[in-house]
């Protein structure tokens, strides 16, 4: 019977994890991890039913975002076009219009001016030379994309999940053609100049004595067979005490794979139960931690079959003693 209700509850059920808790027996043992604090409360009398209406207009106005004034850059003062003669201001009211900018490409020109250097007296002429500023230093060798439009692709490419193509046709709009193999060589050559940044952030992560791991697939397009597509997996190292993050790929996920991402790693490592992880164990400088969220599923599926053990249990994850 249990299987079947762990059957059903994976075919039509909800994924969410999410535990209420239930109140504890007072002898119960406590974690000590929350500090119980004895607060005092001061009993005021009942507001009238205006006072109530006021205060939550005021509740509401503090609801609303606060614009940056970083991003102002327009203010327009207007005032009554009739202001009878010995009126005084008495202040002002502001509100905010959010304005946007469609992006759009705009160039620069570089003129170079050239130079005919003076020829000695005598000289006919024949080894006179021309003499011009070199161009200003590039991102890429003979690359017309300045800077800040190849900081824009990988922006939008990698971070907001925009597709070169409509890149492609968006720059189309502003009269620019840029051919798609073109749009993929600067982001490819883009990439190749950011990873000693890549390779320093990892030293970060790898750098913490506390890290959590996990692996994921991915669908990466194969070369050798057209329209179709392999399994590849993204590797996840996380730094909480840094708050820092890395992500590596691989075509696999055997344990040679973690064995050599943490090949200089000292610490304790955090993971599911994948048997890849166990092999870390005979290494000294790392310790294996067992993910909590792993152990705390098999309480909360028990719930139903023996709900009180496994609300004892579910009450210490959530770490909500009565």
């Amino acid at each position: 019977m249990h299987r079947l209700e762990q059957l059903l509850k994976l075919s039509f059920g909800s994924k969410s994890e999410r535990y209420l808790g239930t109140e504890q027996a007072p002898g119960q043992l406590r974690l000590g991890l929350l500090e119980e604090v004895a607060v005092e409360v001061t009993v005021t009398a009942p507001v009238s039913l205006e006072t109530a209406k006021q205060i939550q207009r005021v509740t509401e106005k503090k609801k609303h975002f606060v614009i940056p004034e970083s991003i102002v850059d327009e203010i327009q003062e207007i005032r009554p076009d009739v202001i009878p003669e010995g009126s005084k201001c008495t202040g002002s009211e502001v509100s905010y219009r959010l304005k946007c900018s469609p992006a759009r490409l705009t160039a620069k020109k570089i003129i170079r001016y050239k130079y005919l250097l003076p020829t000695p007296a005598g000289d006919p002429g024949l080894t006179s030379k021309i003499i011009i500023a070199p161009l200003p230093d590039e991102v890429i060798k003979n690359c017309m994309a300045d800077a800040s439009l190849l900081a824009t692709l990988i922006i939008e490419k990698y971070c907001d999940h925009l597709p070169v193509y409509r890149q492609m046709t968006r720059f189309d709009r502003s009269g620019i053609k840029l051919a798609h193999s073109t749009l993929l060589d600067w982001i490819a050559k883009t990439c190749t100049l950011l990873h000693p940044l890549y390779e320093k952030l990892k030293q970060e992560v790898l750098d913490s004595n506390y890290l959590m791991m996990d692996e994921t697939t991915m669908k990466v397009m194969d070369k050798n067979k057209k329209g179709t597509t392999h399994r590849g997996y993204f590797w996840a190292a996380q730094a909480l005490p840094a708050n820092l993050v890395f992500f590596e790929y691989q075509p696999g996920r055997n344990q040679e794979v973690p064995q050599t991402l943490l090949c200089s790693f000292k610490g304790y490592l955090q993971s599911d139960g994948y048997a890849c992880y166990e092999t870390l164990a005979a290494k000294k400088d790392i310790t294996l931690l067992c993910c909590m969220a792993h152990a705390r599923r098999y309480f909360l599926e028990a719930e139903k079959n023996d709900p009180k053990r496994a609300a004892y249990a579910m009450d210490i994850f959530t770490c909500n003693p009565s």
